[in-house]
């Protein structure tokens, strides 16, 4: 049976979505295993107990811990085992199945008899530090009991409870509670500890590990939260810390108290998010008029964004949200109306709105002489117009050669006026001899 044979304890979720578990016999030596099964049913045997150092026959089965290894005990020791099948004895001991607390840490029984003593009941730390917290005394077994047994629960009100199997006023056992002081650490911190990103109206969160009645909150931006960082004291299990900082890691604590008893609690942390950034480049330009132009505006951000354009003349082709850098890419098409016109690529994200404002001018000019339009092989952005006058433009904005073509009402098409090189620097016309049909 190198798989292992009689697994009668329960199995534990891992936080991988595997199972794990124990069986008392079997394995490469006979004395039991630790196993993996998938929920597909694969099989993985972790370790084969040798009847050594690492202990023989575990008979209850694994207790996760908040290190996410597993703990357990055999028939003569306590064990840690990781997720990938290393184990490390913590202790040499015949004692019950474990259970972890509120602290972190696991308690347990041991059976006796020892000495005066039928039987303990224990703390054992996830790095092995061992601590005895009660002895059963047989002088007292009347109202206690002796010989506890199956282990122990932890209440809501933080004690342990259990069951010995002999003494009490019927000598056939007790049910006890250990610890009516008892107060356990916080657990279930919220962020998480070592969060990162979180937003700067954090609240913070906890659990009552049990027997707290109240809390002393400890927060701030030191590593060892001191009086200096102390918030107060009080009943509820959160807390507002107010307006954080950006890309800041803060550090916070919760001790449990109650009437009778304090306990230090672990020092949590976490990071605020980099203050969102998010700009366009070019802030402003000015396009050109008489035929579509292609725009690549670039957006630098550590947000999240969108893309939009205010005016119909303005279509975004590429780049409509992101969240990191990109270029949005658009088509303005030409203005054919009689007057200039303003629009807008607007970039919204993280609580900010920058934008590309654009300005377009007239593709067209109209005087009493009529309607009048440059075309070019780049069109012309730029014009100063004079109705029966002169109309100047540069060869700067236009880069090419071209025609000015006027139309009229009596003869409603487009004639050349002027031809043009691609050489001038700035052209001028004259239009004012052209009379008003």
């Amino acid at each position: 049976d190198t798989d292992g044979s009689r697994p009668n304890a329960p199995l534990v979720l891992g936080d991988d979505g595997n199972f794990y578990g124990t069986t008392e016999c079997g394995g490469s030596s006979g004395d039991g295993t630790v196993f993996k099964i998938t929920p597909a049913g694969a099989v993985t045997i972790l370790h084969s107990f040798s009847d050594g150092a690492d202990g023989r026959a575990p008979q209850n089965g694994l207790v996760s811990g908040v290190d996410g290894n597993f703990y357990g005990n055999t028939y003569t020791t306590i064990f840690k085992i990781t997720p990938e099948g290393v184990l490390t004895t913590l202790r040499s001991i015949s004692c019950s199945g474990l259970m972890r607390g509120g602290d972190g840490n696991f308690y347990g029984t041991t059976p006796g008899p020892s000495g005066v003593y039928g039987g303990t009941i224990f703390r054992i730390s996830p790095e092995g530090v061992f601590t005895t917290l009660y002895s059963f005394a047989f002088a007292s077994q009347e109202s206690v009991g002796v010989y506890p047994r199956n282990g122990l629960l932890q209440g809501s009100d933080g004690g342990l409870y259990g069951m010995t199997t002999a003494g009490g006023a019927g000598t056939n056992g007790t049910l006890y509670r250990y610890g009516p002081s008892s107060v356990f650490r916080a657990t279930d911190p919220q962020p998480a500890h070592g969060a990162l990103n979180q937003l700067q109206t954090t609240t913070l969160s906890w659990s009552n590990g049990g027997g707290a009645t109240s809390y002393d909150i400890y927060f701030g931006k030191d590593s060892s939260p001191d009086s200096g960082e102390h918030k107060g004291n009080q009943v509820e299990t959160s807390y507002d810390p107010g307006p954080l900082t950006a890309n800041t890691t803060y550090y916070w604590k919760v001790d449990p108290r109650n009437d009778a008893d304090t306990v230090d609690g672990v020092v949590w942390s976490f990071k605020t998010q980099i203050a969102p950034f998010l700009a366009v480049s070019p802030a402003a330009t000015n396009v050109p008029a008489t035929a579509m132009h292609h725009l690549a505006v670039a957006v630098t951000a550590n947000v999240s964004w969108t893309a939009q354009a205010d005016q119909p003349w303005i279509v975004i082709t590429e780049g409509h949200s992101g969240a990191t850098n990109a270029v949005v890419g658009c088509s303005v098409l030409a203005n054919t109306n009689a007057f200039a016109r303003t629009g807008a690529i607007v970039i919204t994200g993280g609580g900010l709105s920058p934008s590309c404002a654009l300005t377009q001018a007239s593709g067209i000019w109209e005087g009493d002489a009529g309607i009048f339009r440059i075309i070019s092989s780049t069109p012309a952005a730029f014009l100063d117009v004079q109705p029966n006058g002169l109309v100047t433009w540069s060869n700067d904005a236009i880069g090419g050669a071209g025609r000015i073509q006027r139309i009229s009402t009596a003869v409603p098409i487009w004639t050349d006026m002027h031809v043009f090189a691609a050489t001038a620097s700035v052209m001028s016309i004259d239009v004012s001899p052209f009379q008003p049909d």
